[in-house]
């Protein structure tokens, strides 16, 4: 758990969430989108089985109630 109180920025969440879907997923050929200049839409990866994944980093300190609605 102390992992997660080190990750600074979207990118590096963005990072971890990648490697925790790759591990997770890799038996049903999980694949990394890419950021482009266009976007990714949000869409961080995704498998060939249907499974589509997003992960949220909220930029600020906001508490659990401002982050809900």
């Amino acid at each position: 758990m102390s992992l997660l109180y080190n990750i600074k920025t979207g990118e590096e969440w963005q990072e971890l969430c990648d490697k925790a879907l790759h591990l997770k997923f890799n038996n049903e050929g999980y694949q990394k989108v890419a950021d482009t200049s266009n976007g990714d839409c949000g869409i961080e990866g995704f498998t060939r089985t249907g499974k589509v994944f997003q992960c949220y980093f909220p930029e600020g300190n906001y508490d659990t109630k401002t982050l809900t609605e």
